[in-house]
């Protein structure tokens, strides 16, 4: 009888494919052996490949150990920039921040966005002063400034928003001390006095008078300019000193029966014959002894309409 068929060995071809993959297996893990006891070759790189050889996708943030070089260090973000810093691995298992944002250009310094915006105003204060509003261009500006006009555009869409931005902050500096002595608990006499001298003193200065004479030189290409003025300086001050005289009506100081009127007529009065000389360019300079016999005249006129006390008259002289 014959026998039925009996199994084959596997071919020899197959045996060979065998081999084959086995040997390719390890040839591949002989060479990742090799490669993780060689460093890498590229000593003679920069610094700044080295730094930014192995750095992750820009957004991600990890703390997978990466081999350099020069050293084994993980990424991580810097909490305060933002940025992805490396943090060496030491021999010890001891993590060793360096510090050193992974970038390979170095970001510019970060700089205060008011103390920037201040940089502008000065230097838009030193072209308008010279120029006039129409006279003055943003390019001139933002060389004045030390800026560039990308930066200066960032800060201030237009030229009309900037000339505000620098009449509003002139207006701040010069308002500030009025609004300190009326804080201050004096009488009424020396309270007015005091307001009184301040206001001269800011209306009188170079850099008011220049401002001045570019309102009223411009208003009329520029109304615009006008009601950015009068908002700014006169318009605020009238309404504090309204907002004054209200108080001292309800303390019972004072009868007044508009104070809104009264409080521009009192820097009327001190403006007395001193302001109009000195915007006309009449007389380059007024003595301090001037300016305070006015003032002084200004707050004995004005209590003697208002003040409920009959004996309420000017502060004495010192």
């Amino acid at each position: 009888m014959k026998s039925g068929p009996t199994e084959q060995p596997a071919s020899s071809s197959e045996a060979i494919r065998t081999t084959d993959r086995s040997l390719k297996l390890r040839a591949s893990l002989a060479l990742a052996l090799l490669r993780t006891r060689t460093p890498p070759t590229h000593r003679n790189r920069s610094p700044a490949f080295q730094s930014t050889a192995c750095r992750s996708p820009p957004g991600e943030e990890t703390d997978r150990p990466v081999r350099s070089a020069l050293t084994t260090y993980r990424l991580c973000p810097d909490r305060q920039s933002g940025r992805m810093c490396r943090i060496s691995l030491s021999p010890d298992g001891v993590d060793r921040q360096e510090n050193q944002p992974v970038h390979a250009h170095p970001l510019p310094k970060c700089e205060q966005p008011a103390a920037k915006r201040q940089q502008i105003i000065v230097g838009a204060e030193t072209v308008f002063t010279e120029s006039g509003y129409e006279g003055a261009s943003m390019s001139r500006i933002a060389m004045e400034a030390g800026v560039s006009k990308g930066t200066l555009y960032n800060y201030f869409a237009s030229k009309s928003a900037l000339f505000a931005a620098f009449v509003e902050h002139k207006a701040a500096i010069s308002l500030a001390t009025i609004f300190q002595i009326a804080q201050d608990e004096n009488d009424l006499a020396i309270t007015l006095h005091g307001i009184g001298l301040r206001m001269m003193e800011m209306i009188l200065s170079a850099g008011n008078l220049v401002l001045y004479r570019i309102i009223i030189s411009e208003a009329g290409k520029f109304p615009h300019l006008a009601e950015v003025f009068y908002d700014a300086g006169p318009r605020r001050a009238i309404r504090f000193m309204e907002a004054w005289l209200t108080r001292r009506i309800e303390d019972g100081l004072l009868v007044v029966p508009d104070p809104t009127i009264a409080a521009e007529q009192f820097f009327a009065l001190c403006q007395t014959r001193v302001t109009m000389q000195r915007r006309l360019q009449l007389t380059h300079s007024t003595s301090p002894e001037e300016i305070d016999q006015v003032v002084r005249a200004a707050v004995h006129m004005f209590l003697t309409a208002f003040a409920t006390d009959p004996l309420v008259s000017a502060p004495s002289k010192n």
